[in-house]
């Protein structure tokens, strides 16, 4: 399935600075369990002219085996710090539904 999100790019602040981040999210799955996996790339300026490209900034979805199983496979858990992020750029709708694991919580997210 096609998402709303793909072939988009959105804007990210960072956490640690007042640095905006150009983001762009790739869809795969996760290899143990076939769930949805979303990866966020960043936009990397290249300091050597060599153009740039896309590189790693972060997963939006987590893997939580032991927690609850999504409802239908668009659906995924987003660690907090990302919600808002998510319901923002319209890429998905936050549930009820909540796992804990380790220190944080995770929100389950259905997709677009």
């Amino acid at each position: 399935m096609a998402f709303s999100f793909e072939n988009k790019e959105y804007v990210i602040k960072s956490d640690y600075a007042t640095i905006n981040y150009r983001i762009c999210l790739k869809p795969t799955k996760y290899r143990s369990n076939d769930s949805l996996a979303i990866q966020m790339l960043c936009w990397a300026d290249d300091e050597f002219d060599f153009g740039g490209g896309w590189e790693p900034y972060d997963m939006l979805t987590t893997n939580l085996v032991d927690a609850r199983v999504p409802a239908n496979e668009n659906s995924a858990y987003v660690e907090t710090k990302y919600v808002d992020w998510v319901r923002e750029n319209k890429i998905g709708n936050p549930t009820d539904i909540y796992a804990r694991s380790g220190f944080n919580t995770y929100v389950l997210v259905d997709f677009k």
